[in-house]
């Protein structure tokens, strides 16, 4: 805590840079160090969480299922109600058939322009 002080580095990031140095990363500054709660965006309204990729992308997938003759959208990194969550995710694509998986939703059929600007209005 001393040696951050010193070096006026604010000891909230303190465990982090030092995370940081035992990975290697000797040039890392507190100005790149980001809170947490920045990573994670929630959004206070609604009962359940979507995190971002690592890239800063919504979790939102494309797969080809039953020998490429179904396409489904995929839905990852949800946490929190997923009850809440495919009550706003069925309104959004109409009503199509979804099927829960651990920890992601999959939807019949290609919705994910529609997926990404609902979950992107809601502010994640």
């Amino acid at each position: 805590s001393d040696v951050y002080k010193r070096q006026g580095i604010n000891a909230e990031y303190g465990g982090r840079i030092r995370m940081a140095m035992a990975w290697g990363s000797l040039a890392v500054r507190p100005a790149a160090v980001m809170p947490l709660a920045r990573l994670c965006t929630t959004s206070a309204a609604q009962s359940f969480t979507i995190t971002r990729t690592a890239s800063k992308q919504l979790p939102v997938y494309s797969d080809m299922k039953n020998g490429r003759t179904k396409f489904v959208t995929v839905v990852r990194r949800i946490r929190g109600d997923i009850q809440a969550f495919e009550e706003g995710l069925s309104q959004v694509t109409g009503g199509a058939e979804m099927r829960r998986r651990m920890g992601s939703v999959e939807v019949k059929g290609d919705h994910r322009t529609e997926v990404r600007k609902w979950l992107s209005g809601l502010g994640f």
